[in-house]
């Protein structure tokens, strides 16, 4: 029966120490708001320019 209160408390103890939150410590810098912001405008001005573009072409040549 001792055996088995061991493991439990083990278990317990285990337990506790994963669930326990600990500092990540990682910097991520203030550049990675320019990219982010660099990226969604690319991804933005890319959707626009593919639904975009054979419109605006055609409309080019179709003027004087």
């Amino acid at each position: 029966m001792r055996n088995n209160e061991i493991r439990m408390g083990a278990a317990a103890l285990a337990m506790a120490l994963l669930l326990m939150p600990l500092p990540a410590l990682a910097y991520i810098g203030p550049g990675l708001g320019a990219g982010l912001v660099s990226a969604v405008v690319g991804v933005l001005g890319s959707i626009f320019l593919g639904l975009f573009a054979v419109s605006l072409a055609s409309m080019a040549m179709a003027m004087p």
